[in-house]
């Protein structure tokens, strides 16, 4: 199974759009709400990469996740960059980052 269909597998949702290219370098996004019963707790980004070649140099598939946490009073925002192709670790790493650091919601509904 290929990188985007893991991200496809494990729930996320892809868009492309060429609007994306002015800040990322590429034009497709993954995305996943990560969510509980009292609200979106936030939005995990997948920026997907495909491989490439420049000049004899082969570059593989490349993931860049990012996520952007709100503090429990909503006034703080944080985002945060990983670098990861494993979709489930980098989910691990988001969930223990937002749970030591006690954040908040994205939205209560």
């Amino acid at each position: 199974m290929n990188t985007q269909e893991q991200l496809i597998t494990q729930g996320y949702k892809k868009h492309i759009s060429s609007h994306y290219s002015t800040f990322k370098t590429t034009d497709t996004l993954y995305q996943k709400l990560i969510a509980n019963d009292i609200g979106k707790l936030y939005y995990i980004n997948a920026w997907f990469y495909p491989s490439a070649t420049y000049g004899t140099t082969v570059v593989e598939d490349a993931v860049q996740f990012e996520v952007q946490f709100n503090d429990q009073d909503g006034n703080a925002i944080m985002d945060v960059v990983l670098f990861e192709k494993d979709a489930c670790k980098a989910e691990e790493y988001f969930a223990k980052m937002h749970t030591l650091l006690s954040l908040g919601y994205y939205e209560v509904y």
